[in-house]
């Protein structure tokens, strides 16, 4: 889209945080329950879970990237299925999927500001580090948890 404002908010905000619930929330929990597994790192098979997820997730990536363009697997997609890698492990460790929707809120956010060039670029990594440290302070501290299995 060429409106920045649209884009920020349709991109930054909303399909940041549809995508969350989906592949942070429901999928895993529906893969969990499918096969009786536990939210155990200890567990390989719950190990299998997160990676289903994350490839999932940077395959979407990369098919909604191929339609801007042929060069669809590059370093971003790699920071993609970082990004998705960490998002598991904020859902698996705070218990709840808002910090991830945070996180992923505003590094999306942030991206669109960048491409628009409203923002510096330096802002994409220092922004995304300090909220993901504030999303779980803030979230464990005030309680803030979305309807799943406890997640």
């Amino acid at each position: 889209a060429e409106n920045p404002w649209f884009t920020f908010f349709s991109f930054g905000i909303v399909i940041a945080f549809i995508e969350t619930i989906f592949f942070f929330g429901i999928l895993p929990e529906f893969l969990t329950d499918q096969f009786k597994l536990p939210w155990k790192l200890s567990d390989p098979r719950f190990l299998a879970v997160i990676g289903v997820v994350v490839s999932l997730f940077t395959l979407m990536h990369i098919t909604a990237k191929s339609a801007q363009g042929p060069s669809v697997f590059n370093e971003a997609m790699i920071l993609v299925a970082i990004f998705a890698f960490v998002s598991m492990l904020l859902v698996y460790y705070t218990k709840e999927r808002l910090s991830a929707a945070l996180m992923h809120i505003v590094l999306n956010s942030t991206t669109v500001l960048v491409t628009f060039k409203l923002i510096s670029q330096s802002y994409v990594l220092y922004g995304g580090v300090a909220f993901i440290i504030l999303s779980i302070v803030f979230a464990k501290r005030l309680n803030l948890r979305f309807a799943g299995n406890g997640i």
